[in-house]
C-alpha cells in the first residue's frame, strides 16, 4: 500500500487488520508501488514528483531512483543571484525543483509541504544560500537550499490570511515584501521572520517589486512598486535602512493608471532605475517613466 500524501508504503499480510512494516521513501507523495518477480526485496515506485525507482525493503534505502520534471504546472523560474548556473522552479504540486543548468538535469527536490508554490526570491550575495518562496496558504518561507543547509526551512511565517502570489527581495538588504490576495504587501525582516510593516490595497495585490537603485536624501530611499486588481500600479518609497533600527517604513508616491484591467505583475528594469514594467488581464504590457521624488 502507498500514501499519497506522506510517501510511505506499508507491506501487509491480508490476514492481519495492522501492516507489517512501514517505509519512509520521501518527502513527496507516492503514485504506484508493483512487486518485481525476479527482485522479491524490491518493489518499482512512482512518485508524485514523477521519479520512478527501485526501492530496497530489506535496506530500506533506494537502489536506484531517476528524477525527472515536475508533473504539474511550474509558476516560478528563477536563476539563483549571481550564480546562473543555478536555477529554481516551483511548481503547483507544492515542490521546488534546484537544476544544475550545465547539465540540464535536477539536482534536489523539496517538499515545504505548504501549498502551491507561487513566487520565489534571491539575495544577491553568492555567498548567501537563502531564497524565500510564497505558497497559495499565505506563507513566507525562507530556505537554505546551499550545500550544507539542504533545504532546511529556517522561517516558516503565515504574513497573509489569503493566497500570497509574489516575493521581493531588497538588493543588499534583509528586507523582503510578499504580496497577496489579501489586499496588502508585507515588508518583512528576512534575518528574523518578523513582519515590519502592512500596505493595504484597495483589492488583491499579485505583483510586487523593489528597485534596484537608490534614490533620494543620503541615498536612502528605496522604491517599491506593487500590481493591484483595481487596475492600478502603485509606487512606493522606503526612507530608512535595510529593515534594523532604521527602518522608518514606506510612503505612497505616485498612482499610475492606464490598463483596463487588473495589473498582474511589475518589474523594475536592472540598468534603467526609473523604468517599470507592469503586466495586466488586459493583455498589455506598459512600461513606465517613474518621476524621481
Amino acid at each position: 500500500a502507498a500514501s499519497e500524501r506522506h510517501g510511505a508504503i506499508r507491506r501487509w499480510n491480508v490476514s492481519q487488520s495492522s501492516p507489517e512494516q512501514s517505509f519512509k521513501v520521501g518527502a513527496g507523495g507516492i503514485r504506484s508501488v508493483r512487486a518485481i518477480a525476479n527482485r522479491p526485496d524490491q518493489v518499482l515506485i512512482a512518485c508524485c514528483d514523477g521519479s520512478v525507482g527501485f526501492f530496497h525493503l530489506r535496506r530500506k534505502a533506494w537502489a536506484r531512483q531517476v528524477d525527472v520534471s515536475h508533473t504539474e504546472t511550474v509558476f516560478v523560474a528563477e536563476f539563483k543571484q549571481n550564480q546562473a548556473d543555478v536555477l529554481v522552479t516551483g511548481c503547483f504540486d507544492g515542490s521546488i525543483k534546484i537544476w544544475d543548468v550545465n547539465r540540464m538535469q535536477s539536482v534536489r527536490t523539496l517538499w515545504p509541504n505548504q501549498g502551491v508554490i507561487y513566487s520565489l526570491a534571491f539575495p544577491t550575495m553568492a555567498e548567501d544560500h537563502r531564497m524565500a518562496a510564497v505558497t497559495s496558504t499565505g506563507k513566507l518561507l525562507v530556505m537554505d537550499i546551499g550545500p550544507k543547509g539542504k533545504g532546511k526551512v529556517t522561517i516558516n511565517i503565515t504574513p497573509h490570511t489569503n493566497l500570497a502570489q509574489s516575493v521581493a527581495w531588497l538588493q543588499g538588504s534583509e528586507l523582503l515584501a510578499t504580496a497577496s490576495h489579501d489586499s496588502s504587501v508585507v515588508i518583512i525582516d528576512a534575518s528574523k521572520g518578523t513582519c515590519l510593516e502592512r500596505l493595504n490595497h484597495p483589492a488583491g495585490v499579485t505583483g510586487v517589486d523593489f528597485a534596484p537603485g537608490v534614490w533620494g536624501e543620503a541615498g536612502k530611499e528605496r522604491l517599491l512598486a506593487t500590481a493591484c486588481g483595481d487596475m492600478g500600479v502603485r509606487v512606493f518609497g522606503l526612507r530608512g535602512t535595510d529593515g534594523g533600527a532604521g527602518y522608518t517604513g514606506y510612503v505612497k508616491l505616485c498612482d499610475l493608471r492606464g490598463h483596463r484591467d487588473k495589473a498582474f505583475s511589475v518589474k523594475f528594469s536592472p540598468l534603467l532605475p526609473r523604468r517599470l514594467a507592469s503586466t495586466s488581464d488586459d493583455s498589455t504590457v506598459k512600461v513606465w517613466d517613474v518621476a524621481q521624488p
